[in-house]
C-alpha cells in the first residue's frame, strides 16, 4: 500500500501564466497552494530542461526568485522541484552559494545530495 502519493500535473493554465510574464509566475510561486506552486514548477520544468530547448525572457529573474524561495519554504516536495530546475540553470547560483549556511537543513541535504553547486562553478 501506497501512503502519501500525490500526482503532479499542469496545462494550459499554467502554461498561460508562464507566458504572461515573471510578475504571474511570481505571484503563483510566492503565494499560491502548495499544489498550485507544484504544477507550475513541474511546468517550468518544460523551460528549464535543455532537453526541452525552450527559454524565458526571464529565466535569470526566476532563478533568483527560485533561490530566494529555498530560505523560505518548508515543503520537502516543493524543494526538490526547485532544487531540480536549479540544477538546469546553467549560471551559477551565487545567492545559495554565499548564504547556504543559513539554508534550512533540508534545503542544505537536497542541495549536497544532488552535487548542485559542482555544476554551476
Amino acid at each position: 500500500m501506497i501512503e502519501n502519493m500525490s500526482v503532479v500535473t499542469y496545462g494550459k493554465s499554467q502554461l498561460d501564466l508562464i507566458n504572461s510574464g515573471f510578475g504571474e509566475v511570481s505571484v503563483v510561486l510566492r503565494s499560491g497552494s502548495e499544489d498550485e506552486k507544484a504544477s507550475l514548477l513541474f511546468c517550468l520544468e518544460k523551460f528549464f530542461d535543455p532537453y526541452f530547448n525552450s527559454k524565458l525572457p526571464y529565466e535569470d529573474e526566476l532563478a533568483v526568485l527560485l533561490q530566494e524561495m529555498l530560505f523560505e519554504n518548508k515543503s520537502d516536495s516543493i524543494v526538490e522541484d526547485i532544487v531540480q530546475l536549479l540544477w538546469y540553470y546553467s549560471k551559477p547560483l551565487n545567492i545559495l552559494k554565499d548564504n547556504f549556511k543559513d539554508l534550512p537543513e533540508n534545503v542544505r541535504c537536497e542541495i549536497t545530495d544532488r552535487d548542485l553547486f559542482e555544476f554551476h562553478e
